[in-house]
């Protein structure tokens, strides 16, 4: 889903616009699902592992190396993007950031998929999934 001019609409509505705590995993307005560099999609972190709330885990070494493959569904296709980074940061304090990386990067140009949600170990915290396009 995507509202642009309205970035946030989807974080409190469901599928069919009608008003949800859970809200929907949503296409950041900045993105265009063809042509953007960097695909960032989010939603709730939820504790029952709903929306993004699943994505805790790939704080987990094991649970990361095991699951490195994010599936992206489109009207185009599917695509597969495989995890190139885990970060969380506190967004109103850019200096503050906690890396894991998995020992690879990601080489400039190429597609990548950033699923973002809620943090709780700060106020403003965010925990990101970076992924690049398999085959790019």
């Amino acid at each position: 889903m995507q509202s642009i001019g309205r970035p946030n609409y989807y974080l409190n509505r469901n599928i069919f616009r009608e008003h949800s705590v859970w809200g929907t995993p949503f296409l950041d307005e900045r993105s265009d699902i063809r042509e953007s560099s960097n695909l960032i999609i989010h939603a709730h972190n939820m504790r029952n592992f709903r929306m993004f709330g699943a994505l805790e885990q790939y704080r987990n070494r094991v649970f990361l190396e095991n699951n490195r493959i994010v599936e992206l569904i489109t009207f185009d296709g599917i695509f597969n993007f495989e995890i190139i980074e885990v970060v969380t940061m506190d967004v109103s304090n850019p200096n503050i950031h906690n890396y894991y990386n998995p020992n690879r990067q990601s080489a400039d140009g190429n597609r990548i998929l950033t699923l973002s949600t809620c943090e709780y170990s700060t106020p403003n915290g965010r925990l990101m999934v970076i992924a690049e396009l398999e085959g790019s």
